[in-house]
């Protein structure tokens, strides 16, 4: 297992040509997926509490996800992520401003006890048999050549061929990518990785990815049925206390989106960012 691990390393750290051609020959046809972006991550809200005239009142805050020495032992297995983000300059991309956030993967760091010591793995779950993904892409678009998306199973076998990202010029900033309904659905229970590579030269090559874990999870009836009759905010209250981490943060960033003005929401989202690794004071 050591020794797969060691090659796959190695094969995102060659160019993609020969790389990846080779640790994905299994894989499926290259898609193409929808993209969400925004044209700037906008200052977030400092830290004061919520506007009293605000919609919501009563902030939910992210629980620290514990999960079980069996399920970390499975993570550990696989080897440690690169962590969330990506600091300085990796191959031909160029270096990211001090007060810049770096290439990061919007994934909150999970603990457990693992033979009686407490480990951390960035991992987030997901109730979607095909979820969307959100990383913070430092680079403008005249700094990279392509960006991709590379998803493994627990065999650290890629369930398809790199999906190129269409970027276009929403960067640098907030970027979400949806996994292709024609891809393999996310099987419950199972954990997998994705990767975000970045090609800065159009020679090829991985010059600086992020990686994280996302698991599948099924809620409980009696919470599923909760979300169907809830509003937008007692919806993501919801799914941040389940823990359903990926649909929070889609379905936050619509509402902030549709919602500018409502300070409880923009400091709820900027929490939700907060621990997914993006500072909320970053431009």
């Amino acid at each position: 297992m050591k020794l797969l691990q060691d090659l796959f390393r190695f094969f995102c750290r060659v160019p993609l040509r020969f790389g990846l051609s080779i640790g994905l020959s299994l894989a499926l046809l290259l898609h193409e997926i929808p993209v969400i972006a925004n044209e700037v991550l906008t200052q977030l809200p400092p830290e004061s509490g919520l506007d009293p005239g605000s919609e919501t009142n009563q902030p939910s805050e992210p629980n620290p996800l514990t999960i079980s020495e069996l399920e970390l032992r499975r993570l550990a297995s696989r080897g440690g992520t690169s962590g969330r983000s990506r600091a300085g300059s990796r191959g031909d991309c160029p270096a990211v401003e001090a007060d810049k956030p770096d290439l990061t993967a919007i994934v909150p760091v999970v603990q457990g006890q693992l033979d009686g010591q407490t480990v951390t793995a960035v991992m987030g779950r997901t109730t979607e048999a095909h979820p969307t993904f959100w990383f913070y892409l430092p680079y403008g678009t005249e700094n990279l050549h392509s960006v991709q998306l590379v998803v493994n199973n627990e065999q650290d076998i890629p369930l398809f061929e790199p999906i190129v990202v269409p970027i276009e010029s929403q960067a640098p900033g907030l970027v979400s990518v949806q996994l292709p309904q024609s891809s393999p659905p996310l099987q419950i229970g199972q954990f997998y990785r994705w990767y975000i590579m970045l090609d800065c030269m159009p020679e090829g090559g991985s010059d600086d990815f992020v990686d994280a874990f996302v698991q599948r999870v099924e809620l409980a009836p009696e919470i599923a049925a909760k979300l169907g009759t809830a509003s937008p905010l007692e919806r993501i209250d919801i799914l941040i206390a389940n823990h359903a981490w990926y649909e929070a943060v889609s379905e936050l960033y619509e509402l902030q989106m549709r919602s500018p003005n409502d300070a409880g929401v923009r400091s709820k989202w900027s929490r939700l960012l907060e621990t997914g690794g993006l500072s909320s004071n970053h431009p």
